[in-house]
């Protein structure tokens, strides 16, 4: 569970951090922003100063039934794009797989807002997610010109899942506004449903993205089927 981020970061993976951090920031630095990470049994609200004061990026992360935890980036890792739908994307913007870390080494891994990973959680983690097309997500949702349907394959645990196929549609449902930062901030509220049919299986993912460059800003996805949902917003978006 997330909750086990109550522990300050290992030295080790302070230094780790460094390299997306910048050579200036210093090590008490590091320990000081890892031990704001930190939470116990009821939600971590952090004011807008503290946040930006933060020279990392940042975002809320809340499992099923568990507190709200805030979490700094860990890594960013660059992604070749391997599909070939959507070539302007490769050619515009480098994708990164963003790696965020608690205090007990337990990881969320997203992309282009979509979960793509998780390690280290109690209730079960997902292993994996591939597909062949461009996740829409990815290409922008806000975008007339963006598919509305696509599937991938995902593997997770428990259970010993392997390559279960998830078929989505999304839909926009309008404009929303939500608090971010002590401040409001409209988006454009999608929802996206996802049906495994081997298991025959149905449920929703919803997602609040930016209506000017369609990045995600918030967003409530289950971890696989058989898994809780994870609320994740961004507080400080990556910048590369």
């Amino acid at each position: 569970m997330l909750t086990t981020l109550s522990r300050i970061m290992p030295m080790a993976l302070f230094a780790l951090t460094l390299p997306l951090s910048g050579c200036s920031q210093k090590s008490t630095a590091l320990y000081d922003t890892f031990s704001v990470a930190a939470f116990g049994p009821q939600d971590i609200e952090k004011s807008a100063d503290d946040i930006n004061a933060l020279p990392w990026a940042s975002i809320y992360a809340k499992l099923d039934g568990d507190a709200q935890a805030f979490m700094v980036l860990g890594f960013a890792e660059k992604r070749a794009v391997l599909t070939e739908d959507a070539p302007q994307v490769a050619n515009t913007s480098p994708i990164y797989q963003l790696k965020w870390l608690s205090a007990n080494n337990e990881m969320v891994v997203t992309e282009s807002g979509r979960l793509m990973k998780t390690v280290g959680l109690q209730n079960g983690n997902l292993l994996n997610s591939e597909s062949d097309a461009t996740d829409p997500l990815q290409l922008g949702l806000h975008k007339d010109s963006t598919p509305t349907s696509w599937s991938r394959t995902i593997d997770w645990r428990p259970g010993n899942h392997f390559g279960v196929t998830l078929t989505s549609s999304f839909a926009n449902k309008g404009i929303q506004t939500l608090i971010i930062n002590e401040k409001p901030v409209e988006t454009l509220y999608f929802v996206e449903t996802v049906d495994a049919p081997e298991l025959d299986i149905q449920f929703e993912n919803e997602f609040w993205v930016s209506p000017q460059s369609g990045r995600v800003l918030s967003s409530k996805q289950a971890i696989a089927p058989t898994l809780p949902s994870i609320d994740i917003t961004v507080l400080k978006p990556f910048s590369s």
